[in-house]
Formats: structure tokens, sequence, C-alpha cells
């Protein structure tokens, strides 16, 4: 499969932890924060993981998230941002965003002044049995410190969550992919 475009009109999906979803299906600023394992909080990520909704349903990304992220129970809750969206945050932050017409991709100036992808395509093949072929990283909050990180943060936090309440648990399709 070839890199998908990110159109400014395109969604990408993120995750929002039950800690982060705040009243009136509001998202706190820190659903917008890189997810760093506590064993690893002295190391940056690298990405924001996010899920681009052109490359799969929302429901199928919804169910990504419960079997891997919530042991398969409960509602998932997603926040669609655009991409445009996403660069107005990063811009804002002092990013050097710019849509390369011959690549066909957003780039971002980097630490060492070359220029990289801001959007990076990263299916996830195996992950407790399941599989992401949506899913994918915002590259460039590899150049924000800090402080320009919750900065970021609070630029897109506030949005509101969809919920997929899903079908409560693994459903036999997903049981029977389990075992083979």
């Amino acid at each position: 499969m070839a890199d998908p475009i990110f159109y400014l009109s395109k969604e990408l999906l993120r995750y929002v932890r039950a800690i982060h979803r705040l009243k009136g299906n509001r998202t706190a600023d820190a659903a917008f924060l890189e997810d760093v394992p506590a064993s690893e909080a002295d190391k940056r990520a690298e990405h924001l993981s996010v899920n681009y909704l052109a490359l799969e349903s929302m429901a199928k990304i919804a169910d990504y998230y419960r079997n891997v992220l919530q042991d398969g129970n409960g509602d998932v809750a997603v926040c669609a941002v655009k991409i445009s969206q996403f660069n107005a945050a990063g811009k804002k932050c002092g990013v050097d965003l710019q849509f390369d017409v011959n690549n066909s991709s957003w780039s971002f100036g980097g630490p060492r002044g070359r220029r990289e992808v801001a959007y990076k395509h990263r299916p996830v093949p195996n992950n407790k049995g399941f599989r992401s072929d949506s899913h994918c990283g915002v590259e460039f909050i590899r150049v924000l410190d800090a402080f320009g990180r919750s900065k970021f943060a609070r630029q897109l936090g506030g949005r509101r969550f969809h919920v997929d309440r899903g079908s409560g648990g693994l459903t036999r399709d997903i049981k029977a992919k389990r075992e083979r």
C-alpha cells in the first residue's frame, strides 16, 4: 500500500483516555500530549499517535482501541481533528510546516535543518493480536520543547470527542481471529 496523502480536510483520530474526558464530551488538553511509558519518561516520544480516518472507519479504529488499550471492554472516546487544525496548532507553536508538491506530503524543519515528513503512516501489524492499518504519527512534535508541547496540546484541547459504545466486549469474529 502506498503512503496516504494527508489532505487538509481529512481527519485524524486521537484516543481519549477516561481521565482526559471532561464534561460535555470535551477533551482535556492532556489528551494531545504524547503517551510516554513511565519507564521511558526521560525519553522524548518521536510522534503523537493518531489514526487516519481516510484509511479505516471510526468504528474499526474504536474497536482496535477498545481491544488493545481497554482489554476489550467499555466505551471508547475518540477525538477527530482535521489535519488543517493540527497544522494551525503546530504553526502557532513555531513549527515551520510546508506542503511539498513534488512528494504530495507535509514537511517541517527538523532539528538539523533538514526537511522531515510531518505526518507519517505507521501501520501496526500486530499489537496484542490486533492490527491497525490506519495508525499514523504526527511527527513534528519532535521539534517542540516541553513548553511548546503543552502549548500545542492547549491549542487542540477542549474539542468534542465521539463515544463508541461497541459491543461491550470482544466480538465473536475477534475471538475467532485470536484463536487462529
